[in-house]
């Protein structure tokens, strides 16, 4: 699939160094952002619910303990990681299916910071098998992402993640530590990279693969995808976007300084609705023009 289909919501926890730091995620939206007054997802029944429950809806930006200093798992008991522990946000702990979902449509993470300070953030994401029906522990949880001291831009944290997508619904977590004076004590690191993108500036793969499975498997979808910046994300994902090599004898670059490529071809595909088949020849008579006098 080249779409998460629903993120249950972007749990918060600040996890702060002496200090009082004010924000959260709101793209995707917390919890906590979510059952804000103003939001419409505010009317949902888990947010009546966690409001009824004593919840500072106004105080969405709230959610901070003090001197943890890295040491999330053992400051914060499970089932209570929405609320960091905070009994006055324990009905963010509530454990429902209800809770809205957002579904992704970029992987650019937005955490608003209304009083920013220096810090680190990490981010988490929910197991296979994780439901919402109980309060998420940290072994529900794995981590895929540290940024340490990111710039503010216009209030805001933003982040580009590389998600480890599996089909279906999963949550994100992303406890940041937070520290106004002296250093970060977070030890643990975890790093990973895209190999599909690092390993050429032309995103080269490492490993032999077959764009035209991957170009027909996502068409379909792409003939959904009314967003232009998605459906480029899901070609540039999916599809042969270098036109070399290629034998200018029977593949010359009319029009310009190289022959369209595949993914050319796909996005020409889209614009005029083809029917799958018609791109499945195209795609078939393309790769003959490519071959060599060997082939």
């Amino acid at each position: 699939m080249f779409r998460l289909v629903g993120v249950l919501s972007l749990l918060m926890l600040l996890s702060a160094v002496r200090a009082h730091a004010h924000g959260a995620p709101t793209d995707p939206p917390s919890r906590a952002f979510l059952c804000s007054p103003g939001q419409p997802t505010a009317s949902s029944s888990p947010c009546r619910a966690a409001i009824q429950a004593g919840l500072p809806s106004k105080e969405w930006d709230n959610i901070r303990l003090p001197n943890v200093q890295g040491q999330d798992t053992l400051k914060v008991p499970d089932g209570k990681l929405c609320s960091a522990g905070l009994a006055r946000y324990g009905g963010l702990d509530l454990a429902s299916a209800q809770w809205p979902v957002t579904k992704l449509k970029s992987t650019g993470f937005t955490y608003r910071a209304t009083i920013p300070h220096q810090g680190s953030f990490r981010f988490y994401v929910t197991r296979a098998g994780y439901t919402p029906s109980r309060a998420p522990r940290w072994a529900d949880l794995e981590q895929f992402l540290t940024v340490p001291t990111p710039p503010l831009v216009n209030g805001s944290y933003e982040f580009k993640v590389q998600l480890p997508l599996t089909k279906g619904d999963v949550v994100f977590f992303n406890p940041a530590v937070m520290h106004g004076a002296g250093a970060n004590v977070t030890s643990d690191f975890h790093r990973i990279n895209n190999l599909l993108q690092v390993s050429s500036a032309f995103g080269r793969t490492m490993e032999t693969m077959t764009p035209e499975l991957t170009t027909l498997a996502a068409y379909p979808q792409l003939l959904e995808i009314d967003d232009e910046r998605t459906r480029e994300n899901v070609i540039a994902a999916a599809c042969e976007g270098y036109a070399f090599p290629t034998n200018l004898d029977f593949d010359p670059p009319l029009g310009g300084l190289a022959p369209p490529s595949p993914a050319d071809t796909v996005r020409r595909a889209v614009a005029e609705r083809w029917p799958i088949e018609r791109l499945h020849k195209e795609l078939d008579e393309h790769k003959l023009r490519r071959r060599g006098l060997a082939g």
